[in-house]
């Protein structure tokens, strides 16, 4: 069996694209494969198959992570398969469910390796201890640490705490057409500069199903630049919010 992919509609044999998208499609098969095995018997004797994947992340920049775990994951859900993944990457972790994420830690002890050992993980800051062991803790990443470690498939961006209780507030009083739904999350970013970091803004738009970026409105000049960079739509898929004033 030959596959080919398209792009920008020509046909290219699988084996001519780079291994980070060789090995997507290789995975894709194998759960849509295990769908098929599982809906094939419907007796008492009918194999439910769980899925292992080594290292996903594999030959694919942050971005492509992100996506791709949100892909499997929802895949996962969607077919009812239990899907097993090793990785070494923060991006590929369950945000729905951060129970499902086990930490694995392997000290060195005068030069030799001990057993390995599972980490606790605090319900509240799941993402800490493996922020620490899979370097999230950078200057860069760290006014996205609770946006990296949201619950929820789809996002509401906004500049701080206070706009984040503003919109909860609103959300709250049960007007028609200006409630929050259940599966969206509001998460402060801790101000504009986070928004120029163009690389770490595409990587987050990628880890959702939709994202959607509130800024102030004085703040609109310098963040067009990289709102028209990431084929960001004003009202489509960003809006400046307030006065155009400090």
């Amino acid at each position: 069996m030959g596959i080919n992919l398209k792009d920008k509609g020509l046909e290219i044999p699988l084996d001519d694209w780079g291994a980070g998208t060789q090995n997507r499609t290789q995975i894709m098969m194998s759960i849509l494969s295990a769908s098929r095995i599982k809906q094939e018997r419907n007796d008492e004797n009918r194999i439910t198959p769980i899925i292992i994947i080594e290292e996903p992340e594999s030959f694919l920049h942050p971005s492509a992570q992100a996506e791709f775990g949100r892909v499997i994951r929802g895949l996962s859900r969607e077919l009812r398969i239990q899907i097993i993944i090793t990785t070494h990457s923060p991006y590929m972790l369950c945000q729905e469910k951060p129970e499902s994420n086990i930490l694995l830690d392997r000290k060195l002890f005068r030069g030799r390796l001990k057993d390995t050992q599972v980490v606790p993980v605090n319900e509240d800051k799941w993402m800490e201890p493996f922020g620490e062991i899979l370097g999230l803790n950078d200057e860069s990443v760290e006014p996205w640490r609770e946006v990296v470690g949201a619950a929820k498939d789809n996002a509401i961006l906004v500049e701080g705490n206070i706009d984040k209780e503003y919109l909860e507030f609103i959300s709250s009083l049960n007007i028609k057409g200006f409630t929050i739904p259940e599966d969206v999350e509001i998460l402060p970013y801790g101000g504009k500069d986070a928004l120029k970091n163009s690389i770490m803004l595409r990587f987050i738009i990628d880890k959702f199903s939709r994202v959607y970026i509130t800024y102030d409105l004085d703040a609109k000049k310098e963040l067009s630049k990289v709102m028209t960079q990431l084929s960001l739509s004003e009202d489509t898929d960003h809006m400046a919010v307030g006065i155009d004033d400090d």
